[in-house]
């Protein structure tokens, strides 16, 4: 019996120490043992031998399934994480709004001068270099404005009728016209002594600016001369609109960079004075904040595909496990998988145990 009992020791003991050491081989050693030009057998470990070749499988397993351009939408889609970044993104520009400040005092610590020179010299270049493609060229008004729009446009040419008959009957009231009816009035019985001496005779200068202006705004308040304006600023307008935007381009061209310079300078200066909150208030009366998240999520996800091909995440891996320290590494995986490899220590041992029983059971019946 003690025959036996010494016989399941020595199995149990060399059988979790194989286990032991063979888990130990995984990883040591780190290098490869040479006595002379002879390399000792199993050195390095089997990790640290075929690290290349593990880094580029585990590149591969986690590009093709691991984490996946489809895997990634599933669980965007699944998760909920868009409704709670859109929330997240809302909750921080309220947090932005309550600073009071302007445009330029939000973006001057993100945006520095020498970025706003460059962002206004791309906007007026990427300006100019569609004004000038000859599908743009050939186009008139008409074709860029929409159907809304153009009834608007005309619908307003009556109410610019009105403010232009109205303007000339401010300025005939005004100090500066009675001074031009004055010098009209001059100018007519200039040469003409008699017909002067006539109207001098009957009535004063002043009543002649009256009879004028009185004559004036019976002409101005007729309908006729309101719809001869509106006729007149709707001819203008046909002409206008069904003109290509080339040959507009080719009238202000002496000018064209210097205006579009001016009006981008004024336009970002404007802009950048503008309160945060009026800003926010704006966009939000259009819903263009979410609207443009939502928009900008989708493109995300459609375009999911080529980023992922981009990204090459079999590569990045490859490269991050090749980096990798093997000590930390062994850490690591024997930090995780602590208990399961001591478990297979005690499996040695208990394997170890039988066939040492086993074997000493045979030796008692057949020494």
């Amino acid at each position: 019996m003690l025959f036996i009992m010494i016989s399941i020791g020595i199995g149990a003991l060399i059988g979790a120490f194989t286990n032991a050491l063979a888990i130990k081989m995984l990883f040591r050693p780190f290098k490869s043992w040479k006595i002379g030009s002879w390399q000792v057998p199993f050195t390095p470990g089997l990790i640290p031998k075929r690290r290349s070749e593990i880094a580029e499988q585990l590149g591969h397993m986690v590009e093709n399934y691991l984490f996946t351009a489809e895997g990634l939408k599933q669980f965007i889609e699944k998760s909920g994480i868009r409704n709670q970044l859109l929330k997240k993104l809302q909750l921080n520009i309220q947090g932005l709004v309550q600073q009071n400040q302007t445009v330029k005092e939000m973006m001057n610590p993100f945006l520095p001068e020498e970025w706003k020179a460059k962002i206004k010299g791309m906007i007026q270049q990427k300006a100019l270099d569609y004004l000038s493609r000859d599908e743009v060229r050939a186009k008139s008004l008409a074709d860029f404005l929409s159907e809304p729009a153009l009834i608007k446009i005309e619908d307003r040419l009556g109410q610019l009728s009105q403010m232009f008959i109205q303007e000339i009957k401010d300025f005939l009231h005004s100090f500066k016209g009675k001074v031009w009816l004055d010098s009209i009035v001059k100018q007519l019985f200039e040469g003409k002594r008699m017909i002067g001496f006539l109207a001098g005779m009957l009535l004063e200068g002043e009543q002649i600016q009256q009879k004028l202006l009185s004559y004036f705004d019976q002409i101005l308040e007729k309908p006729d001369t309101q719809q001869v304006f509106q006729t007149f600023l709707v001819n203008e307008w046909n002409q206008m609109k069904e003109k290509p935007i080339g040959d507009w381009l080719d009238d202000f061209d002496p000018i064209l960079h210097t205006q579009l310079e001016e009006i981008l300078d004024k336009g970002l200066e404007k802009a950048q004075n503008l309160p945060f909150q009026q800003v926010i208030d704006l966009l939000n009366k259009y819903n263009f904040l979410e609207r443009a998240y939502h928009w900008f999520f989708e493109l995300f996800q459609e375009k999911m595909d080529k980023i992922f091909s981009y990204l090459s995440i079999a590569e990045v891996v490859k490269t991050e496990v090749n980096a990798f320290s093997l000590e930390e590494f062994e850490k690591m995986i024997l930090e995780i998988t602590n208990r399961e490899l001591k478990m297979i220590t005690y499996l040695g041992g208990v394997l170890g145990g039988f066939i040492g029983l086993f074997q000493g059971v045979l030796f008692l019946f057949f020494k």
